[in-house]
């Protein structure tokens, strides 16, 4: 779907459903853009430290 240029907003707090299901990964807190991460580039586990910091 990203490939023709749709999205999907998808949220969660289940790190292996995001991770999973997601090409770009935002973080927000407090209404505003904390991280942006991609899949192949953050391992779960350091995702998960980040949102549950």
């Amino acid at each position: 779907m990203a490939k023709e240029g749709l999205s999907i907003i998808l949220i969660s707090d289940e790190v292996p459903e995001v991770w999973y299901n997601c090409d770009r990964i935002l973080h927000f807190r407090d209404g505003t853009v904390h991280a942006e991460y991609q899949p192949d580039s953050v391992a779960q586990e350091q995702l998960a430290e980040v949102i549950n910091a």
